[in-house]
């Protein structure tokens, strides 16, 4: 979590933190100190746009009323605010979770690919 990974930055006194957040402050620490390259720096924002996968999603939708009103809604500023608001309106928000999810486990598969890691236990 972002909060463990500063706290870990900022070399804070882990007495600090309440007993449930220093188990993974601990971990922060490691993960930056990082002596022996166990972790691997695993960032797919560059990789991948969000608003592509939005756009995408939108195009497998089978009714066009609904397609032209969400490619209206991600046009401009506010535009992942809009779509949130409009896929609940049109009982499209578990659709497009799960399409995300898949798509997502779809870059981790092609990165690990590209990196040459053995992928145990997910499902293609």
């Amino acid at each position: 979590m972002r909060d463990e990974m500063r706290a870990a930055e900022d070399e804070e006194p882990l007495e600090k933190y309440p007993d449930w957040q220093r188990e993974n402050i601990e971990q922060a620490i490691k993960i930056i100190e990082d002596e022996h390259e166990v972790y691997l720096d695993f960032t797919l924002r560059n990789e991948y746009h969000e608003y592509e996968i939005v756009e995408e999603f939108i195009g497998t939708l089978s009714e066009v009323e609904v397609r032209e009103e969400l490619f209206g809604a991600i046009q401009g500023r506010g535009a992942f605010r809009r779509f949130k608001d409009r896929i609940r309106e049109h009982d499209v928000e578990k659709q497009w979770y799960e399409f995300k999810e898949k798509k997502i486990k779809e870059l981790v598969i092609e990165w690990c690919e590209e990196k040459d890691l053995v992928i145990d236990a997910i499902e293609k």
